[in-house]
């Protein structure tokens, strides 16, 4: 979910800041769609990839180590995908040819930094009405939603037990048991349905009605026009260059 960090910097006033959400969702969406329909990989395709997305993240003003750890954190993910089928040949099974791992690895890469990239730049809110004006699913926002607010929730309960089982504790334990965290995060999981039945009581007692209210939005100029446009049309330029040399 959007770290405290990403949401302090989605406050900022960059030129990208300020593009309209639906903007920002449609142009990144179809620029990773754009980028997942690679089926073979090419060096000089994926570096032009590479250097857009960090020509968009140097105009937004946007600290690079933000995209650097969320590139470490989902690149054994993506590793441990690339390599299955090795892992299924070693194991004799017989497996098909599977991608080739440099362009799995390229293209999930590139699919997190312009997610981040969008999260960085849009506050929460502007996404749910970005979407909105999409005509997004009303469930997809729904969820969302409850997902964004909630996830805070888990991490404050969390606090409090590790609070309570330190208090309890003399001294820090160098390595928890397996069993000690099991049982924390079973009462956990106990504790958090509790306050989400006071947390729906507070909804219910608020006439929520599964639509969140609307802040108000950018509107849609000339410069979000732009911005789509360029941003699309460069990415498909780079995609085009493949299909040009296999029809030449």
């Amino acid at each position: 979910m959007i770290g405290l960090r990403v949401e302090k910097l989605a406050e900022g006033h960059g030129w990208l800041h300020r593009r309209a959400p639906e903007a920002k969702i449609a142009a990144f969406a179809l620029i990773t769609l754009i980028i997942l329909s690679e089926m073979s990989f090419s060096v000089g395709r994926m570096a032009a990839y590479a250097a857009i997305t960090l020509l968009l993240i140097l105009s937004a003003r946007l600290p690079l180590s933000l995209f650097a750890r969320r590139a470490l954190l989902t690149a054994p993910i993506l590793l441990l995908a690339a390599a299955l089928p090795w892992i299924s040949r070693k194991l004799g099974e017989s497996a098909a040819a599977g991608p080739d791992p440099r362009l799995l690895l390229a293209k999930g890469l590139l699919a997190v930094c312009l997610l981040t990239l969008l999260a960085a730049s849009t506050r929460f809110p502007d996404l749910i009405g970005g979407l909105e004006k999409l005509r997004a699913p009303a469930v997809l926002r729904l969820l969302a939603g409850l997902m964004y607010r909630y996830v805070p929730l888990l991490r404050d309960e969390w606090d409090r037990m590790e609070v309570a089982r330190r208090s309890r504790t003399p001294g820090e334990p160098r390595r928890r048991p397996l069993a000690l965290i099991a049982r924390q995060l079973a009462n956990l999981f106990l504790r958090a349905w509790q306050r989400a039945d006071r947390v729906q009581a507070a909804m219910e007692a608020r006439a929520f009605t599964g639509r969140w209210p609307r802040a108000a939005g950018r509107a849609f100029t000339g410069g979000d026009v732009l911005f789509l446009w360029s941003s699309v049309t460069l990415v498909l330029l780079v995609r085009a260059s493949e299909v040009l040399r296999h029809g030449v």
